[in-house]
């Protein structure tokens, strides 16, 4: 029998949080952490491919930051996080475990552009999500949340936010302080978001992200990947409706082929705010490109990066967007923001 069946159930649990009073010159310094509980209960795992796990698995992950701000702009954040797995009888995946390691440890220093512009460079190691999640996200699903090491121009101005990129991600490893820099992966660009409306209740993104991967691997085979992703994102809401529609064309190389791949998602809510816990119900419609033909060079599958799903392994994402295409819905709770805007 090769059903598959998943329940999961889980409970997020803020530990502390301390303020110390700020200093004569304005620095503020805070600290805090929290623990996350879930248990995760999967028959036929895999459809029958991976062993069962009688009991489900269990996962713990627990945090503990320290925040230091200062009112012109200086900020050094450091935050460590240990993700502990139990009961997988194929062992923990490459995203259960991560036994203690550094998730954030950065510093923030202005940066005098013009007056009425905030600017700052963010250097270090960093949590980042914009816009939609789609393309880069924390990745808050799995009990080891992603990271980058590098840097962040954040620039805001009035309804304007432009951040630009230049990063690398974190390679997890299960043990203590044994993460390094992926150096076969690189991501840059510039991403930015304009507010609309009287309210800011709409927004466009505009952004362009570029991806570099020399292992990369799709059915023509492993080779090196180029990729350059142009996007745009329409947001808001009206009264009781929200919506989201995000295009995006992608380009490059791969190996000796073209690379060319394109994807269009939309999500069009409903929200009852009279009613208790004000319930919500959402239409998401996705189309993605693929690859026609894995014997030529040219390759069409579109790659969402580094979004929201774990599409390195299989945990929970049985259908990622390089292979699927049609409507669906889903229920929605907001995630953790990475620290900082």
């Amino acid at each position: 029998m090769f059903g598959r069946v998943t329940c999961a159930s889980g409970l997020e649990i803020p530990l502390l949080r301390f303020d110390a009073p700020c200093k004569d010159d304005g620095s503020c310094l805070s600290s805090g952490g929290e623990v996350r509980e879930r248990h995760e209960y999967a028959r036929n795992p895999a459809f029958g491919a991976d062993p069962q796990d009688p009991p489900g698995v269990s996962l713990q992950r627990f945090a503990l930051y320290g925040d230091w701000q200062r009112p012109d702009g200086w900020r050094v954040f450091a935050e460590l996080h240990s993700a502990l797995e139990s009961g997988r009888a194929a062992g923990p995946g490459p995203t259960d475990q991560n036994r203690l390691e550094l998730q954030n440890a950065f510093l923030d220093a202005p940066l005098p552009i013009a007056p009425g512009v905030e600017a700052r460079i963010r250097i270090g190691r960093q949590e980042m999500q914009f816009g939609s999640a789609r393309l880069i996200s924390v990745r808050d699903g799995p009990n080891v949340r992603r990271t980058f090491d590098g840097a962040r121009l954040l620039i805001r101005s009035g309804r304007w936010a432009v951040d630009a990129i230049a990063v690398r991600p974190r390679d997890d490893e299960p043990g203590a302080f044994d993460d390094s820099t992926d150096d076969a992966r690189a991501l840059w660009g510039v991403y930015a978001t304009r507010r609309l409306g009287a309210g800011n209740e709409r927004g466009v993104d505009v952004y362009y992200l570029g991806y570099r991967n020399d292992d990369a691997v799709f059915d023509q085979g492993k080779g090196s990947e180029r990729r350059h992703t142009l996007g745009v994102r329409y947001f808001g809401s009206h009264g009781p409706w929200d919506w989201n529609a995000e295009p995006m064309v992608q380009f490059g190389r791969f190996g000796r082929g073209d690379l060319r791949a394109w994807t269009i998602a939309t999500e069009t809510g409903y929200t009852w705010s009279d009613l208790r816990w004000r319930p919500r119900v959402m239409l998401s419609a996705n189309i993605a490109s693929c690859d026609r033909n894995p014997e030529d060079a040219g390759l069409g599958t579109f790659d969402p990066l580094f979004d929201a799903r774990n599409k390195h392994t299989a945990a929970h994402e049985l259908a990622a967007p390089t292979r699927i295409r049609g409507p669906g819905n889903r229920g929605e709770h907001p995630r953790p923001p990475p620290p900082g805007p």
